[in-house]
């Protein structure tokens, strides 16, 4: 795991299509979530809770993708067959 075995088969329209359609529904479920409350002059303490813990853990993620990619060299070539061999 996580020597990305597969991507390089994926069409690249299909990933982004993919991504599109995952943040659309993000949206979408958010939207849901907060309708009942739109209408409050001031934000309930569990959003502001929950916001924090979503920022904290996308934070972490990008802190783990820097670590991936600059200490690990865990990069995506742009080279035909680049990146097959190990050594």
């Amino acid at each position: 795991m996580g020597d990305g075995a597969g991507l390089e088969e994926a069409p690249v329209g299909d990933v982004a299509h993919a991504a599109a359609a995952h943040h659309a529904r993000n949206l979408l479920v958010d939207f849901a979530i907060r309708w009942a409350d739109r209408h409050q002059p001031e934000a309930d303490v569990l959003w502001i809770g929950l916001e924090t813990v979503g920022v904290s853990v996308l934070a972490v993620a990008q802190w783990f993708g820097g670590v991936l990619v600059y200490r690990m060299g865990m990069r995506v070539s742009t080279t035909e067959g680049a990146g097959t061999e190990r050594g």
